[in-house]
């Protein structure tokens, strides 16, 4: 499994504050498409900040499977015009240690 050539750990987690801002900002955009939109919560005020936007397939990506989310076979659905339906809420809590 890829985890990107920085990270010692990742964590899927649900925040729906970072997911609602995150679909604001790339509606605001008027962006279609796989993206990346990568928040950190700034522990002295509590507020997400936003570190960058990857309009692109990522580096660790395939931790998305493990949480239940399918993003290549949601991206052919884009790209073919099918409906990209809210799978519901991924399985969170997920975590590995790049080796």
């Amino acid at each position: 499994m890829d985890f990107g050539r920085a990270s010692t750990f990742v964590e899927t987690v649900d925040d729906p504050a970072a997911s609602t801002t995150a679909i604001r900002l790339i509606e605001a955009l008027r962006y279609t498409g796989i993206a990346e939109v990568e928040f950190k919560r700034d522990r002295r005020d509590g507020k997400l900040k936003l570190l960058d936007i990857n309009p692109r397939v990522w580096g660790w990506h395939s931790l998305c499977g493990f949480a239940g989310v399918d993003y290549p076979y949601l991206l052919w659905l884009m790209t073919i015009g099918e409906p990209v339906r809210d799978e519901g809420s991924s399985r969170c809590s997920l975590g590995a240690d790049e080796h």
